[in-house]
């Protein structure tokens, strides 16, 4: 992970799985069939990198991947900045492991994200990396308590994020764990892990796509969710993907 650019430069850390992964989306998968889900994912990450390499960021760009070495020449085919693997046992392992991996490498900013929150745009990781740089911590959070951003200033210390993931409340304790750090808001979006967050995808993509102003949309995704239709339950509020997958 050396480089030659500065030291201060900034760096986004994408912690993701890659892109053909067949299990990424445990819980879509239980009521979406494999092939589409394995085809979400997959837009899911290709956006997520277009967002990333938008020209606009100057930053560095890591890429911590749930795979194995012999992966590496394919991914670094979609994308050429510096790969890592991730290692751990759990999710929490794993993403301390490469925040530590990044920060013994590079001593700018960190702002870490994943790839299953397909809203996230380059304005808003420009936005993140801005605030980071006035020295906050930067936090945007999801749905269910949790978080789709996390921006570390470069004068914090790196702590042992770990313990955050057993609260149901990540952004609380994060936001307590850096209580000497001015805290940096981001707007609400949400991370794709149900088949109910899809479905507010796809309206919040129809929305913006039919708006007069111009606002951010995911190509790949947008152009795979654009068909599908969804069905309510009788008279309960439930909604559910319609059965054109049958």
């Amino acid at each position: 992970m050396k480089s030659d650019i500065d030291g201060d430069m900034p760096t986004i850390l994408i912690f993701s799985r890659p892109p053909n992964d067949e299990v990424a989306k445990s819980r879509l998968r239980q009521t979406l069939p494999d092939d589409f889900v394995t085809k979400l994912h997959n837009s899911f990450v290709l956006d997520t990198i277009d967002a990333v390499m938008a020209p606009n960021l100057t930053c560095r760009r890591v890429f911590a991947w749930t795979a194995n070495e012999n992966d590496f020449p394919t991914l670094r085919s979609l994308v050429e900045e510096t790969h890592i693997l991730q290692e751990g046992a759990t999710f929490a392992d794993r993403l301390q492991f490469a925040l530590e991996a990044v920060r013994r490498e590079e001593q700018g900013n960190i702002v870490v994200i994943g790839s299953d929150c397909p809203l996230l745009s380059p304005s808003i990781l420009a936005e993140a990396l801005s605030a980071c740089r006035e020295g906050k911590l930067v936090i945007g959070p999801s749905n269910e308590g949790g978080y789709y951003l996390l921006g570390i200033p470069k004068e914090a210390k790196l702590f042992d994020l770990r313990g955050t993931f057993s609260t149901g409340l990540e952004v609380l304790t994060l936001k307590n764990l850096y209580s000497d750090l001015p805290l940096y808001l981001l707007p609400t979006l949400y991370d794709v892990d149900i088949e109910s967050d899809l479905i507010s995808l796809i309206a919040e993509i129809d929305l913006r796509e039919s708006a007069e102003l111009e606002s951010y949309v995911p190509k790949r995704t947008a152009t795979l969710v654009r068909e599908l239709s969804i069905t309510r339950d009788g008279d309960s509020r439930g909604k559910r993907i319609a059965s054109l997958f049958n």
